[in-house]
């Protein structure tokens, strides 16, 4: 009489029936049937050690450190010499649940997998998923690992038992642990954060011989993951939302868009076998085509490199994507009306009112600022470039064509005009969410559960929009480019607004660094106006008297009061003074650089490249070490620093030196192709900021980019 039935053959309940049989929790249908429970789930994360009394320690026959302690929300599973995969994967399948939680957990992943060889993780990489042994293996790199258990039953066949869902936190906060920790109180005293800080800081140093405190470290971690993930799930729930996948925050926008009844707005269809498709009607490929071409995504370039004075502001849409968003057109039962003009037309103020925001243009154009051009082109690789004129016409949403006539002389040559069934403005919602996000910031914080699951639910709902990959050849449910393409051309065009009005040095998707006078009205937090940096303690602006541009994603900006570190895609420094070390170095780099061209431009003088803080050790994931073709480096540790290259090319055509500062145009002419060097170039640039986003991903505590 088996234990995994809970049935005997005439109907009667099986009295050895065991509720804990990985096979009766599949097929007995007490697991399967119960309905879904928020609050069940386990945390889990583990460690590794470096040196065993100070000797370094490796796996047999590798130079991998070794993995030896993982704990759960209730067990822990300790080995000196190593944990095995079988042990691990076992170990987690006995766990009381099928839903478990890391955070910046794809470092743990990779340790779990350590005993997989190299055919199984580029499967697993290339598809998703691989069977080892019993096993089946679910992985979309830092977000969700599943674990199946299917050993071979009595047909000879492979039969799924139990699966345990791994979700991974850090996805939902961009931040590193600690700091959310902080910021959500979670931690029950100040001593008990700074001890855990502490420890974080002697990771690399982690001794066989101090196990008992690395166990201390990694129980309490795991405790507070179990208070911010019941934290997440139940202000989640709160709110009203019925999560049952937690890839990211996008996650939490998907349900809040399902439950605003988006779905209905997005005019899309679902073919059998094929998903969900993109419907225009009968000209659906047509308009599709000049939909995507006029997909472009934020505004990201400088005007000049180094340094310039005077009177400095750096400003910012609040809340730019949503603000976009707010008035976006229903796409069900639209129609769409294509125009070709027989006599191409100029844009100007008497006719600016009769383009619509929402319908598609193809224009040439000739630019009037000496300093940037009106529209984006995407080269054949590489990042947008912004020309100074286009014979060639390109397709541009009515809003950006608009804003561009400000600054160029604008053509339009055809027309795809929206014609929306419905006035009904299906991210309407997000205007309440604002005010219901700025609302519970005045009133109960930024740590309240109101004001994080708002904010998520509200600024991830762009990103569904664009959302492409990891779907198969199936478009997945929210994407429409439409409504990505008409946000970030929104965005644009408030840019071009102040371009054409004010000295603008640099543009930074959502936000304009000004020289001068700022004739903008400025608010404190009002949707899709202006906003500004603002005085420590203060509402008043910070205005700024020295600004160095070392790129759109680095810069440093100088006050009465001392200097503020601005950027974007870089990782933040825990050390102090870092951001003084690093200014000055770049600085020093920068003057030499001018010296060495003699105060004027000269192609022939190397630009500087600049290595940013100091070499840090990086965990080289199974994805790392097969970018890098070499899988041998899989679980080592290598040491890595940061570099910053001072250039304006390709995108920026540099003319001259006025003092410190190298001035630049943009390029002559708009074109698609680019030649076989500049490719390349751009190419192994493309590739090389993949790999940093993927070993961002793996490093332990990941989440911590600004």
């Amino acid at each position: 009489m088996g234990s995994h039935r809970r049935f005997l053959a005439d109907g009667r309940p099986n009295p050895a029936y065991d509720t804990t049989d990985k096979r009766s929790l599949c097929r007995g249908g007490a697991g399967r049937r119960k309905p879904y429970d928020a609050d069940a789930f386990f945390s889990v994360d583990g460690e590794a050690v470096r040196t065993d009394h100070g000797k370094p320690v490796f796996r047999p026959g590798t130079h991998v450190p070794p993995y030896v302690f993982l704990r759960t929300s209730t067990a822990e599973l300790y080995e000196a010499t190593g944990l095995t995969t079988k042990d691990v994967f076992d170990f987690l399948l006995s766990q009381p649940y099928r839903e478990g939680w890391l955070f910046g957990g794809t470092y743990d992943i990779n340790q779990w997998l350590r005993d997989l060889d190299e055919r199984y993780l580029r499967m697993l990489n290339d598809t998703g998923h691989c069977f080892w042994g019993d096993y089946r293996l679910e992985h979309v790199y830092g977000k969700m690992f599943r674990l199946t258990y299917r050993p071979i039953g009595k047909d000879g066949k492979h039969h799924a038992l139990k699966s345990v869902t791994f979700w991974d936190a850090s996805g939902f906060f961009q931040e590193k642990f600690l700091s959310v920790v902080d910021k959500l109180h979670l931690a029950e005293t100040e001593d008990e954060l700074t001890w855990l800080a502490s420890m974080k800081d002697k990771r690399e140093d982690f001794d066989l011989a101090n196990i008992e405190q690395i166990k201390s470290y990694c129980r309490l971690e795991v405790h507070l993951l179990d208070k911010l993930v019941r934290f997440l799930k139940t202000a989640v729930r709160d709110f009203g939302l019925d999560l049952r996948q937690w890839y990211s925050a996008g996650s939490i926008a998907s349900a809040a868009m399902a439950a605003q009844g988006v779905r209905e707005h997005i005019g899309k269809v679902r073919i059998k076998g094929e998903g969900y498709c993109l419907d225009y009607g009968e000209k659906t490929a047509e308009v599709l085509a000049a939909v995507r071409e006029a997909y472009h995504g934020g505004r990201a370039e400088v005007g000049l490199l180094g340094q310039v004075e005077g009177e400095i502001h750096n400003i910012d849409i609040h809340s730019a994507y949503v603000a976009g968003m707010i008035d976006l057109p229903s796409l069900k039962d639209a129609r769409w009306e294509h125009v070709v003009y027989d006599t191409p037309f100029a844009v100007s103020q008497q006719n600016l009112a009769s383009l619509d925001d929402h319908s598609l243009y193809r224009v040439s154009w000739l630019g009037r600022h000496k300093v940037w051009g009106a529209f984006p082109v995407k080269p054949m690789t590489g990042s947008l470039r912004y020309p100074h004129k286009s014979i060639q016409p390109y397709w541009f949403w009515g809003v950006e064509v608009k804003a561009a006539a400000s600054i160029a002389h604008v053509v339009v040559h055809e027309a795809w005009l929206l014609h929306p069934a419905t006035s009904e403005k299906p991210f309407a919602y997000l205007a309440d969410y604002y005010s219901r996000k700025q609302e519970a910031e005045r009133t109960v914080g930024k740590s309240s559960a109101q004001y994080q699951i708002t904010k998520l639910a509200m600024l991830s709902a762009y990103g569904k929009t664009v959302q492409q990959s990891g779907y198969g050849d199936s478009l997945p449910l929210w994407y429409q480019p439409v409504w990505g393409g008409l946000t970030t051309a929104w965005t644009r065009a408030k840019l071009l607004e102040v371009i054409s009005t004010h000295d603008v040095l640099m543009c930074a998707t959502d936000g304009v660094l000004v020289r001068g006078k700022l004739s903008l009205p400025l608010t404190a937090d009002t949707l899709g106006t202006w906003g500004c940096d603002t005085v420590k303690g203060s509402d008043r602006e910070q205005v700024y008297r020295v600004a160095r541009i070392m790129s759109s994603g680095f810069y440093f900006l100088h006050h009465d009061a001392g200097a503020v570190r601005k950027t974007r895609g870089f990782l933040k420094s825990d050390k102090e003074n870092e951001d003084e070390r690093e200014e000055l170095a770049i600085w020093q780099a920068w003057k030499e650089y001018v010296e060495r061209s003699e105060g004027r431009y000269r192609p022939d003088v190397d630009v500087p490249r600049v290595l940013i803080g100091d070499a840090k050790e990086r965990f080289i994931g199974y994805k790392s070490a097969l970018m890098l073709n070499d899988f041998g480096l899989w679980g080592q540790w290598l040491s890595a620093q940061k570099e910053l290259k001072l250039s304006l090319e390709p995108r920026r055509v540099p003319t001259r030196f006025e003092g410190y500062a190298l001035l630049s145009k943009p390029p002559l002419v708009a074109t698609s192709h680019i030649d076989d060097v500049i490719a390349e170039k751009l190419l192994a640039q493309a590739i090389a900021m993949e790999f940093e986003d993927v070993q961002d991903i793996e490093q332990p505590d990941a989440g911590g980019r600004e």
